[in-house]
């Protein structure tokens, strides 16, 4: 059975995981094979001056999925990736910083404030 684009698309929209889940569980291979069609569907929605950087990401997603030796594993990888590109010194929090300017308050990733919160009698 030929898949068509529309079909993809409608099993993404809105996202069934339930159907993902069991397609996993039951023909893990057609499930990477759809999960490739799928995403490569998604990048071709954007627009042309980020795929070429999509298509990148996605490269080292799916190379860190091929290195992990469980979904365990390759959970707290992808997890380490989304981190460091929110925490590393060119992840976001420095690229946010950087448009505030030199007057900006310094952010630490370990400091929080916390709001004191009223016990009921």
């Amino acid at each position: 059975m030929t898949k068509t684009k529309a079909t993809i698309t409608n099993r993404l929209d809105p996202f069934d995981f339930d159907y993902w889940k069991q397609l996993a569980k039951k023909d893990p291979v057609k499930f990477e094979h759809d999960r490739q069609d799928a995403i490569n569907d998604i990048i071709e929605t954007c627009p042309v001056y980020l795929r070429k950087r999509l298509r990148g990401l996605q490269w080292r997603i799916d190379l860190e999925i091929r290195r992990s030796k469980n979904a365990m594993d390759s959970c707290l990888r992808l997890n380490r990736m989304m981190m460091d590109s929110v925490c590393a010194c060119d992840g976001l929090i420095h690229s946010v910083r950087s448009l505030t300017g030199p007057d900006h308050k310094s952010y630490s990733v370990t400091e929080a404030v916390v709001i004191p919160f009223r016990r009921r009698p």
